[in-house]
């Protein structure tokens, strides 16, 4: 595959796109931290990832009024955006209030993340840095205050310590969901959890708006389902950018059980071979179709910001 070449016959048209969705934004305002999460099912997870969410994000307003100084120097906006690619808005009722949704409708196409994450950051709040997160990944209280620590001096930060998370079995996701079990008290000991192998790519990724449009966001172009965009963008980011793991202090993330999503996609023979592709090409060429990325991309962000 000529992955240059491709690029250009592929480019997305985010306008178009824009015209399919369906938006309930409850605030569109600038903010410090975007956060993205792509959906399609799994609504089980939807409320229990949001109080998380929202536990985490209160946590940061507490340690900014009890400290002059804090890892983020003033008051800390921070939006969540649930972009939904699927054939029905089926969470769109199910967000709390203060949530953001879009509603990007398949139309006959596969689930694909990596164009909900592009759409979130271009229709949904303009942001200093974006964190681009699994539905199925809960965040512990001190989540954005150990992220923020480890960014210092950094341009992107896998959220979780050692590129692994905590895997909860099926009894435990079902004790969390419904409230029995709170994360906070989990750590890699805990029973009913298993401690995952190191090498994750994805999972929570969170970046300055610059490193994002530098790489061209993510590659929706050639990855879909459930495939190997994460290791793509991974790659991106560590080539371009200072990218690190949230070890120094330590997250440890909880991973809800559910039936695994990769079986079955046709389309990842295409997107092994888009990635071997994009790995062969020499660093110059990296940079170009980053560059390319980048360039397209900024073109809807700017316009629609403008």
């Amino acid at each position: 595959m000529d992955i240059l070449a491709e690029l250009n016959v592929r480019k997305v048209d985010y306008d178009e796109i824009k015209q399919t969705c369906q938006f309930k934004l409850v605030k569109d305002t600038p903010v410090e931290i975007s956060i993205i999460i792509p959906v399609c099912g799994r609504v089980e997870f939807t409320e229990i990832a949001c109080r998380y969410f929202k536990e985490a994000i209160n946590h940061v307003s507490e340690v900014e009024l009890r400290q002059n100084k804090s890892p983020f120097r003033k008051r800390t906006r921070i939006a969540l955006t649930i972009v939904e690619h699927s054939d029905a808005p089926e969470h769109r009722d199910i967000c709390p209030e203060w949530v953001n949704h879009i509603w990007l409708p398949k139309n006959g196409t596969r689930f694909n993340k990596c164009l909900a994450h592009n759409i979130g950051v271009l229709f949904s709040n303009q942001a200093k840095s974006y964190l681009f997160h699994d539905l199925d990944t809960l965040v512990p209280k001190n989540f954005f205050t150990n992220v923020m620590l480890n960014m210092r001096g950094n341009d992107a930060v896998q959220t979780f310590t050692n590129r692994r998370l905590l895997y909860a079995n099926p009894t435990l996701s079902e004790s969390i969901i419904k409230k029995e079990t709170d994360i906070n008290t989990l750590h890699p000991m805990s029973p009913n959890l298993r401690v995952a192998t190191s090498g994750a790519t994805g999972g929570s990724m969170f970046m300055t708006s610059k490193l994002f449009f530098d790489v061209g966001g993510y590659d929706n172009e050639f990855y879909s389902g459930y495939s190997v965009e994460d290791t793509a963008m991974y790659m991106k980011l560590d080539m371009v950018g200072s990218l690190v793991g949230c070890n120094n202090p330590p997250n440890e993330l909880i991973h809800l059980h559910h039936t695994y999503s990769g079986e079955g996609n046709i389309t990842q023979p295409e997107a092994y071979s888009a990635l071997q592709a994009y790995t062969d090409l020499s660093y110059n060429d990296k940079l170009k179709y980053m560059r390319e990325k980048s360039e397209h991309l900024k073109k809807y962000f700017y316009h629609d910001k403008s």
